[in-house]
C-alpha cells in the first residue's frame, strides 16, 4: 500500500491567528471602534513599542518593506547619479528601490560563510558617487556590521540596514535597526513578525532623518494639507498597527521555536551531504526566518532522488533567493561566491551564453 504524501505548510498562519485569536479580534474591535484607520493612535503606539524593542529612539511606520527601503535612501540624501553598495543575494527590493530613487546599485559578493556582505570587498567599491552601504541581515543572520560601518565612518557613507528577515535579531548584543544610520523592516505575513496585509518601518535614532520619513510618508506633509515635499502615499493601516502590537508580545517566543526548527533540520541533515549556513560568532542572537531557509546551498538534482527528502524538495528551492534581476541590473558574470552557492540550486541559470544574455548597461563589482 502506497502512504499519501503530507504537505507540510512552510508557514500555517491560519494556525498561529487562532492562538492568539482572542487578542487579535479585540485589536481588530479596538480600531473599528475608535475608527482611526490610517495611521491613528495604534500604529503611533506601534512605532514606540518597536522603537523600544529595536533598541532606538524612532520608528516611522509605513505600508510597506519596500516603502521602507525608498524613503530610507530619499532621507539619506541618495539621488540620482549616486551608487549604493549591496548584494544581490537578497530579495530584489533591496535593489528595486536603490532604483527608485535614480541611483546605481553596486553589487558586492557576499561572504560564503554568513551569506550577507564581505565587509573585506566593500572599500574597493568605493567611488566618488558612492553615497550610501545597504547591507541585507539575511535569513536572520546580521552582517558583520563592525567593519562596515568603521568604512562607512571613514568614507562618510550612510548605512541603511535591510532587516527585513531579521526582527529581533542581534549584533554583538545590540538589536539590528538600531546599529546603521537607519534600518528597514518588513511586516509582510510570512515574516517573523507579519502583519495581516502589507506593512513596514524604518527605525533610526536621528531625529532628522525620522522626521523627513513622517513627511515624505503622509504626502510631504508637515501638518495637514501643507506640502513641503514631494512625499508618497506610505501610510500604515490602523489594523496593521493594532495587530502587529499583538504579535510583537509573542515575537520572543516564536523566535525561540524557529530557532529550535531550524536547529533541528541542521542535525537531521547532519550526514545528508546538504550544506547547512553557520551561525557566526558574533551575533547574540540569530535567528532564522524560516526554519528549512537553514537549507540553502545543495544540489538540489541529487537531493531530489533521495526518497527522505522528496516531500521537502519544493520548500528547499522555495527558501533560496535568486540573485539575477534583469530589470534593474544588467550584468556581466555572477560573482564567484554567489555563482557557486546557486549552481546548485539553478543550474540551468548558468548557461554559456549568460553574458550575451544581460546587458553591460550596469555591470556588476
Amino acid at each position: 500500500m502506497t502512504s499519501a504524501r503530507v504537505r507540510i505548510p512552510l508557514l500555517d498562519l491560519k494556525a498561529q491567528y487562532h492562538s492568539i485569536k482572542p487578542e487579535i479580534d479585540a485589536a481588530i474591535a479596538g480600531v473599528l471602534e475608535s475608527s482611526q484607520f490610517v495611521l491613528g493612535a495604534e500604529v503611533a503606539a506601534f512605532e514606540e513599542e518597536f522603537a523600544a524593542y529595536c533598541g532606538t529612539s524612532e520608528c516611522i511606520a509605513l505600508n510597506s518593506g519596500t516603502s521602507a527601503l525608498h524613503l530610507a535612501l530619499l532621507a539619506a540624501g541618495v539621488g540620482p547619479g549616486d551608487e549604493v553598495i549591496t548584494v544581490p543575494f537578497t530579495f530584489i527590493a533591496s535593489v528595486a528601490a536603490i532604483g527608485y530613487v535614480g541611483a546605481r546599485p553596486v553589487l558586492l559578493d557576499i561572504d560564503p560563510s554568513s551569506f550577507t556582505i564581505d565587509p573585506g570587498a566593500i572599500e574597493k567599491a568605493i567611488t566618488a558617487r558612492t553615497r550610501a552601504i545597504l547591507p541585507v541581515h539575511l535569513y536572520g543572520q546580521p552582517a558583520d556590521m563592525d567593519p562596515i560601518m568603521e568604512v562607512a565612518r571613514r568614507h562618510g557613507l550612510v548605512v541603511i540596514e535591510d532587516a527585513a528577515q531579521a526582527h529581533g535579531a542581534k549584533y554583538k548584543g545590540v538589536p539590528v535597526g538600531g546599529i546603521g544610520d537607519l534600518a528597514c523592516f518588513s511586516f509582510y505575513p510570512g515574516k517573523n513578525l507579519g502583519a495581516y496585509g502589507e506593512g513596514g518601518a524604518v527605525t533610526t535614532g536621528n531625529v532628522e532623518f525620522a522626521s523627513t520619513i513622517r513627511m515624505l510618508r503622509d504626502w510631504g506633509q508637515d501638518r495637514k494639507y501643507h506640502h513641503v515635499l514631494r512625499g508618497f502615499n506610505y501610510r500604515m493601516e490602523g489594523f496593521q498597527g493594532a495587530i502587529l502590537r499583538v504579535k510583537l508580545r509573542h515575537l520572543e517566543q516564536w523566535t525561540e521555536a524557529r530557532r529550535a526548527g531550524a536547529a533541528r533540520y541542521n542535525k537531521l541533515l547532519a550526514d545528508s551531504g546538504v550544506e547547512t549556513p553557520k551561525e557566526m560568532p558574533w551575533p547574540a542572537t540569530s535567528i532564522t526566518s524560516i526554519p528549512c531557509a537553514v537549507i540553502i546551498a545543495m544540489d538540489c538534482n541529487q537531493l531530489c532522488k533521495r526518497r527522505e527528502f522528496k516531500p521537502v524538495f519544493t520548500i528547499l528551492c522555495r527558501c533560496t533567493c535568486s540573485p539575477f534581476m534583469p530589470t534593474w541590473v544588467m550584468g556581466a558574470e555572477p560573482l564567484q561566491t554567489l555563482k557557486q552557492r546557486q549552481a546548485k540550486c539553478f543550474p540551468s541559470r548558468f548557461t554559456p551564453n549568460f553574458r550575451q544574455r544581460l546587458s553591460p548597461r550596469l555591470p556588476l563589482r
